[in-house]
Protein backbone atom coordinates (compact mmCIF):
# COMPACT_ATOMS: atom_id res chain seq x y z
CA UNK A 1 0.00 0.00 0.00
CA UNK A 2 1.37 3.41 -0.95
CA UNK A 3 1.80 5.97 1.77
CA UNK A 4 -0.02 9.25 1.27
CA UNK A 5 2.15 12.22 0.42
CA UNK A 6 1.10 14.96 2.79
CA UNK A 7 2.28 18.46 1.84
CA UNK A 8 4.71 19.84 4.42
CA UNK A 9 2.43 22.77 5.37
CA UNK A 10 -0.44 20.35 6.16
CA UNK A 11 1.47 17.65 8.07
CA UNK A 12 0.58 19.00 11.52
CA UNK A 13 -3.10 19.13 10.62
CA UNK A 14 -3.02 15.60 9.22
CA UNK A 15 -1.25 14.41 12.36
CA UNK A 16 -3.91 16.05 14.56
CA UNK A 17 -6.73 14.39 12.63
CA UNK A 18 -5.13 10.94 12.62
CA UNK A 19 -4.35 11.11 16.34
CA UNK A 20 -7.86 12.27 17.21
CA UNK A 21 -9.67 9.89 14.85
CA UNK A 22 -7.41 6.88 14.19
CA UNK A 23 -10.35 4.80 12.94
CA UNK A 24 -11.83 7.50 10.71
CA UNK A 25 -14.86 9.68 11.32
CA UNK A 26 -18.62 9.44 11.13
CA UNK A 27 -20.46 11.65 8.65
CA UNK A 28 -21.47 14.06 11.43
CA UNK A 29 -17.88 14.23 12.74
CA UNK A 30 -16.70 14.89 9.18
CA UNK A 31 -19.08 17.85 8.86
CA UNK A 32 -18.11 19.10 12.32
CA UNK A 33 -14.41 18.95 11.42
CA UNK A 34 -15.10 21.03 8.32
CA UNK A 35 -16.88 23.65 10.41
CA UNK A 36 -14.32 23.67 13.21
CA UNK A 37 -11.22 23.87 11.02
CA UNK A 38 -12.82 26.30 8.54
CA UNK A 39 -12.12 29.22 10.86
CA UNK A 40 -8.40 28.41 10.86
CA UNK A 41 -7.65 27.32 7.29
CA UNK A 42 -8.20 28.42 3.72
CA UNK A 43 -10.87 26.56 1.75
CA UNK A 44 -8.18 25.05 -0.46
CA UNK A 45 -6.00 23.76 2.38
CA UNK A 46 -9.01 22.50 4.31
CA UNK A 47 -10.41 20.61 1.34
CA UNK A 48 -6.98 19.16 0.54
CA UNK A 49 -6.21 17.87 4.03
CA UNK A 50 -9.69 16.54 4.74
CA UNK A 51 -9.66 14.86 1.34
CA UNK A 52 -6.40 13.13 2.22
CA UNK A 53 -7.73 12.16 5.65
CA UNK A 54 -11.12 10.82 4.47
CA UNK A 55 -10.21 9.62 0.96
CA UNK A 56 -13.02 11.76 -0.45
CA UNK A 57 -12.29 13.78 -3.55
CA UNK A 58 -11.22 17.33 -2.85
CA UNK A 59 -14.09 18.70 -4.96
CA UNK A 60 -16.62 16.78 -2.83
CA UNK A 61 -14.98 18.09 0.34
CA UNK A 62 -14.96 21.66 -1.01
CA UNK A 63 -18.69 21.41 -1.79
CA UNK A 64 -19.30 20.05 1.71
CA UNK A 65 -17.39 23.00 3.18
CA UNK A 66 -19.77 25.37 1.39
CA UNK A 67 -22.75 23.28 2.50
CA UNK A 68 -21.64 23.47 6.15
CA UNK A 69 -21.08 27.22 5.96
CA UNK A 70 -24.51 27.75 4.40
CA UNK A 71 -26.33 25.60 6.97
CA UNK A 72 -25.25 26.09 10.58
CA UNK A 73 -27.69 23.39 11.67
CA UNK A 74 -25.14 20.86 10.37
CA UNK A 75 -22.82 22.01 13.14
CA UNK A 76 -25.23 21.32 15.98
CA UNK A 77 -23.60 19.12 18.62
CA UNK A 78 -20.10 19.78 17.27
CA UNK A 79 -18.86 20.09 20.86
CA UNK A 80 -18.04 16.39 21.19
CA UNK A 81 -15.95 16.44 18.03
CA UNK A 82 -14.19 19.60 19.17
CA UNK A 83 -13.52 18.03 22.58
CA UNK A 84 -11.87 15.03 20.90
CA UNK A 85 -9.68 17.36 18.85
CA UNK A 86 -8.72 19.28 22.01
CA UNK A 87 -7.57 16.09 23.75
CA UNK A 88 -5.17 15.47 20.86
CA UNK A 89 -3.67 18.96 20.62
CA UNK A 90 -6.17 21.20 18.84
CA UNK A 91 -5.31 24.22 20.99
CA UNK A 92 -1.58 23.76 20.33
CA UNK A 93 -2.35 23.37 16.61
CA UNK A 94 -4.30 26.68 16.63
CA UNK A 95 -1.36 28.45 18.26
CA UNK A 96 1.26 27.18 15.82
CA UNK A 97 2.94 29.70 13.57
Amino acid sequence: MLEKEIPEHLKNTYSLLTRAFPNGVTESQYLHILGILYEHMSDRNLSEIVSLFTNKSSSVVKNDIYKVKANNNLLMNKGKTEDILKVYGFMDWINED
